[in-house]
């Protein structure tokens, strides 16, 4: 079973058009106003915070874009831009305290704990080299309902986590809304809305460091990669694409029949009976390779992501990193980076600054799905020039 990954950080935008969205933060039960409530547009460094009477002015971009709104002590609120289209409108916001409820939580013994809080580090940072260095500063705050039956669980958080990337000089503010593991399919994925600030004040010098550490983040992304298909630049960027799908093996058998002899193999430490299993999915190739002209449909001024079965993504201008192991999704040479990509629905649009109007519909996995927060830079990030 592959490893599917992706994250679903809810925000699309033209990064270039700006608009200013004006509105009053007020507890829900008082209507007082909040003073120094925080409003943000996700995945990106645009932020401000509420005066006395509770009003902020935040720049937006234009087009689809949701606003998150947090207090401490009080539930955040996520605004999508379908409820805020009037540039002339003040618009009151209200939030509510924080009840505590553990209907949806298991109760853990702190070893417990501490083994999940450790494989959702794994999951939600990664185990990449940037997110080594990486640190969640609360999390403890992290809830967990777990299924002793199979194993999997959901987390969520009540407040924000707050992630600290010293390699990429990154404080991030992170809206949890959920992370779900499924250890029997290998499957992880989560949901939130984050916005990005400077961690530390950095020399000239110093901030040059972190701004190449930035780009080589950024370089060989998904976010490069969509970026590079809007533009119509994926080959002149470095990527290779060529469509694919997956079939069933109909000599593979049955899941009770696999359960079966990797039993009998744990008991008799004999693996050469599964070891010898066929392929559980044969593999067919497209004849050429695609470009973005072949997966892009535009219609009225929209560009729409469109293609069958599955796509993969080399990326030729930089090697994968020497920790990552990605063999059984087709990282086979230590020259390029190796992704795939499926999406989950028929129609996606695409925006300029690699975006999507769906982003749970398209799952990167392979090399890009490896990467995950630890590796993320704000959907308002603009390339660095090359020497």
């Amino acid at each position: 079973m592959k490893l599917f990954f992706f994250v679903a950080l809810i925000i699309s935008f033209y990064s270039n058009a700006q608009q200013v969205l004006s509105g009053r933060v007020v507890d829900g039960i008082t209507k007082a106003p909040l003073d120094g409530a925080r409003a943000f547009v996700s995945n990106t460094t645009f932020q401000t915070v509420t005066n006395s009477n509770g009003n902020f002015y935040l720049l937006i971009p234009e087009g689809k874009f949701d606003v998150g709104i947090t207090f401490i002590g009080y539930q955040a609120k996520v605004v999508k831009s379908n409820m805020v289209p009037d540039r002339n409108t003040l618009y009151t916001f209200e939030l509510f305290p924080h009840t505590e409820s553990l209907e949806s939580v298991t109760i853990l013994t702190s070893k417990q704990r501490e083994k999940l809080q450790q494989l959702f580090k794994d999951l939600f940072l990664g185990t990449t080299f940037n997110a080594k260095s990486c640190d969640i500063l609360n999390v403890d705050d992290i809830n967990f309902d777990l299924d002793s039956r199979t194993n999997s669980w959901v987390a969520t958080c009540d407040v924000p986590l707050i992630v600290e990337n010293p390699n990429l000089n990154y404080k991030i503010t992170f809206l949890l809304s959920y992370l779900k593991y499924i250890p029997s399919e290998h499957l992880s994925s989560y949901l939130g809305y984050s916005f990005f600030e400077n961690l530390n004040k950095l020399s000239e010098k110093s901030n040059r460091k972190f701004l190449n550490n930035r780009e080589q983040a950024f370089r060989g992304s998904s976010m490069h990669f969509l970026r590079s298909l809007y533009n119509n630049k994926s080959i002149e960027e470095g990527f290779n694409i060529r469509g694919f799908s997956r079939n069933l093996n109909p000599e593979y058998p049955s899941d009770e029949v696999v359960a079966q002899i990797l039993a009998e193999a744990k008991q008799s430490n004999d693996y050469q009976k599964y070891t010898a299993l066929p392929l559980k999915f044969l593999t067919e190739w497209s004849a050429s390779d695609s470009s973005a002209k072949d997966v892009l449909i535009e219609e009225n001024g929209r560009k729409l992501i469109y293609f069958k079965n599955f796509l993969n993504i080399k990326y030729y201008r930089e090697p994968p990193h020497k920790t990552y192991n990605g063999i059984s999704n087709g990282q086979i040479s230590t020259d390029f980076q190796v992704s795939q990509l499926f999406s989950q629905m028929d129609f996606v649009e695409l925006y300029p600054n690699g975006n999507t109007s769906n982003p749970d519909a398209l799952i990167f996995y392979g090399y890009m799905g490896w990467e995950k927060v630890a590796d993320m830079v704000p959907s308002d990030y603009e390339t660095q020039p090359t020497n």
